[in-house]
């Protein structure tokens, strides 16, 4: 939903207050699952895929792969949507003993516009590196609809570059809802 806003001085400081988010609604998370399964079909794999919206709320899940693997794809595609970034991604913290080394299992990819976080994927049931191949092939199904849409005023090349872009319409709203 868009905030509308009649004064000029009252928009200017509307548009400094909020921000425009775009969301993965069903439709949107059917078209990252219909990619996922193709490329593990097309590999002959059987995976467990999730998709969910930014705040790691699971909107769709398969199971096709082993029971515990239902519980790992989720929650790769939680973590990669809390944490904006891919779950195979090695971090070091600081800890009050020293520094501690995290590495967390590949297959969770956020889907991320602007850089902003809309949503992620999560798949398990393959090798580490399938379950991170098949996520990333989901997730740009998502960035190849939204910016076919051209929901954007600037161009896909821009956005991988993190520029800010110009809202111009919600023509694509059936896949990704504005809120």
């Amino acid at each position: 939903r868009f905030i509308m806003v009649s004064s000029p001085d009252a928009s200017d400081q509307a548009n400094a207050a909020f921000s425009t988010t775009v969301q993965i609604t069903p439709a949107g998370a059917d078209i990252a699952m219909a990619s996922a399964e193709a490329e593990a079909s097309k590999n002959g794999l059987e995976c467990t895929i999730c998709v969910c919206d930014a705040g790691g709320v699971p909107i769709i899940v398969k199971r096709n792969a082993y029971a515990a693997s239902y519980e790992s794809a989720v929650k790769k595609a939680n973590l990669a949507a809390l944490f904006q970034k891919e779950t195979g991604s090695a971090s070091i913290e600081e800890t009050e003993s020293g520094l501690r080394l995290s590495v967390l299992k590949r297959g969770g990819v956020p889907f991320t516009l602007n850089g902003i976080c809309c949503g992620a994927v999560g798949v398990s049931g393959a090798e580490p590196e399938q379950d991170e191949r098949i996520a990333r092939v989901a997730v740009t199904a998502l960035q190849d609809m939204f910016w076919s849409h051209q929901v954007f005023s600037s161009n896909k090349d821009n956005a991988e570059e993190g520029n800010d872009k110009t809202p111009m319409s919600n023509r694509s709203g059936r896949l990704f809802r504005r809120k």
